[in-house]
């Protein structure tokens, strides 16, 4: 492909070192070629022209690449921000609930209603301990609902 020069307007190869008319090292300052203009060109081609001071323009879909790639980098930040509020606040309301557990097991009559429901508080059973009857059961449970209501 023959190009002018931008300082003689001699037609050169795209692939010269510098102009054959007026010796310019930069024989192409200023020219802009568009996708069709170096259509077929190697990589090293269009590196050579920008070196000569030329400019190439780049496809309308490596633009809408570039734009769709910074629109999803954007939006991973973004939610990846909203995970972590998230995360903070399940962390909260884990420690609200292990908190609430601890008050639950430093009562005893709390404790045996759980025996009663069939959890098993304890990692060590008491010395003595004995499993909860269906009475001892609907009295702590009684005494508890009371309790609440008051």
């Amino acid at each position: 492909m023959l190009i002018k020069c931008s300082h003689c307007s001699k037609e050169l190869s795209h692939d010269t070192k510098s102009c054959l008319g007026c010796g310019s090292r930069k024989p192409f300052k200023g020219v802009v070629l568009g996708v069709k203009d170096y259509k077929g060109w190697m990589h090293k081609d269009i590196r050579h022209f920008q070196k000569l001071g030329g400019k190439v323009t780049s496809p309308l879909w490596s633009k809408i690449v570039v734009f769709v790639l910074l629109g999803l980098i954007s939006f991973s930040f973004y939610k990846c921000n909203s995970l972590n509020e998230a995360s903070k606040e399940t962390n909260v309301q884990l420690d609200n609930a292990l908190k609430d557990i601890d008050n639950v097991l430093k009562d005893p009559r709390k404790r045996r209603l759980l025996e009663c429901k069939g959890i098993d508080p304890y990692k060590i059973k008491p010395e003595g301990w004995t499993a909860p009857t269906k009475q001892e059961c609907d009295v702590i449970e009684k005494q508890l609902e009371a309790e609440i209501k008051r």
